[in-house]
């Protein structure tokens, strides 16, 4: 009792100095842009740094703050510290800005930074933008860098970040191959460089026509350099109550352990376009303008109305188990997103059931139970299945699986006689 009696005292004192701080951040933050004297009283200038770093850290920052700061820091008008100090400072209250990031760009090649420094500094702007990236607003302007990004490959000391940027960003007509070529090279140049071969895995699952590789598998990609400062983001995030589904978090999460990476053959729902903005805003000159994510689709009307440019997710195997998703598909007219779904399904199957690398049955079971159902509400068997239990039948003992398997098997089409013996 006596504890609680002391501890809130300080709470509510700690409450008002973070109120007062609020209160300031606006004057601050015009210390710090203001361009009338470079020549600033330092110990001034890092006192406004201070309390604008606690007040973002507490409840982030508008665009028009995040933008004034950026700027400054890209201008390097204070120095290499001082600009990373405000871009640690630069945490969303609800999006990022992505004409930030392009303006953090900018300031990568600045003559002023020694090549030592250069080194450190490019590192902490693709880190913090690997940070943010979840919570962009949009990624159309990021996009029309891509090719930028695509050159800086060639700079190692970056190439997790710039493998997890492009992952993010790529779209299906990204997918050429000139670019697949010189992935290629860089991987026989680097090795297993866990987040290149995210980056080609999203390359092959995009285009499997054009990658037949086969390809190491991770559990994570890519791995969150600063854990600390992401959980800070998240905490404000969460705060303003904002509920974010985002691939970057997702493929950036922490192994899993053994036994739960067998939980489940079917991925989930995840879409490589800013799902962020609510239905009402999805025709708008600032996102991808040919494209709709499929979490945007809220009512039957929507769906009607965006069929034709509503984006399948990433990891196409997650129709599976969403009925919609089924509907879309099956009256996609893209030849390669059924083969595509094909290539996935049949390899999935041939893994699982033939080469036995998932051993727990309930798993298996659960997969072929949901194929047999996505095959009853299509109406048709696709030639992946067809395929898969040629080969599987020749060594089914007829017993483990045969509900599933006697449903499944209906769907395969009839096929004439050869008059041959």
């Amino acid at each position: 009792m006596a504890v609680n009696m002391l501890s809130s005292p300080s709470s509510s004192s700690r409450r008002r100095s973070l109120e007062r701080m609020l209160e300031s951040l606006e004057s601050n933050i015009e210390y710090v842009c203001d361009e009338s004297s470079v020549k600033k009283p330092r110990g001034k200038l890092k006192t406004c740094i201070v309390n604008v770093k606690v007040c973002a850290q507490a409840v982030g920052l508008s665009h028009e703050d995040i933008l004034g700061l950026v700027n400054v820091a890209a201008s390097l008008r204070y120095g290499i510290q001082i600009s990373r100090d405000l871009i640690r400072c630069c945490i969303p209250q609800t999006t990022f800005p992505q004409i930030a990031a392009i303006r953090l760009l900018s300031c990568i090649n600045h003559l002023a930074i020694s090549e030592k420094a250069n080194t450190s500094f490019t590192k902490l702007v693709f880190h913090w933008i690997v940070l943010v990236m979840p919570y962009m607003d949009a990624y159309d302007k990021l996009h029309a860098v891509y090719n930028v990004f695509f050159y800086l490959l060639r700079n190692y000391d970056i190439l997790p970040e710039i493998c997890y940027i492009l992952s993010e960003l790529t779209l299906y007509p990204d997918v050429t191959l000139f670019r697949i070529n010189e992935l290629i090279l860089l991987w026989k140049k680097t090795g297993n460089v866990p987040s290149l071969i995210g980056l080609l895995t999203k390359y092959k699952m995009l285009r499997p026509d054009k990658l037949g590789l086969s390809l190491p598998k991770y559990q994570c990609f890519y791995r969150i350099p600063n854990q600390r400062l992401q959980k800070i983001i998240q905490g404000v995030q969460l705060r303003r109550g904002l509920e974010l589904r985002n691939l970057a978090y997702k493929s950036a999460k922490s192994p899993v352990r053994k036994k739960a990476k067998l939980s489940k053959l079917i991925p989930q729902v995840q879409s490589s376009i800013n799902d962020y903005v609510p239905t009402s805003h999805i025709v708008r000159q600032d996102h991808f303008p040919e494209t709709v994510s499929f979490h945007r689709i809220l009512t039957f009307e929507d769906l009607l109305r965006y069929i034709d440019q509503i984006q399948l997710p990433i990891q196409i195997g997650s129709v599976i188990d969403n009925p919609l998703l089924q509907y879309l598909i099956t009256y996609n007219k893209n030849r390669h997103v059924t083969g595509q779904f094909n290539w996935w399904l049949y390899h999935t199957c041939y893994d699982a059931f033939i080469e036995n690398s998932v051993p727990n049955y309930d798993y298996l079971e659960e997969f072929l139970s949901k194929l047999a159902g996505f095959m009853r509400r299509t109406k048709e068997g696709t030639p992946a299945i067809e395929y898969f239990l040629y080969q599987f039948l020749d060594t089914w003992d007829g017993f483990h699986f045969n509900q599933s398997i006697f449903k499944l098997i209906p769907h395969i089409r009839i096929h004439k006689f050869s008059a041959k013996l």
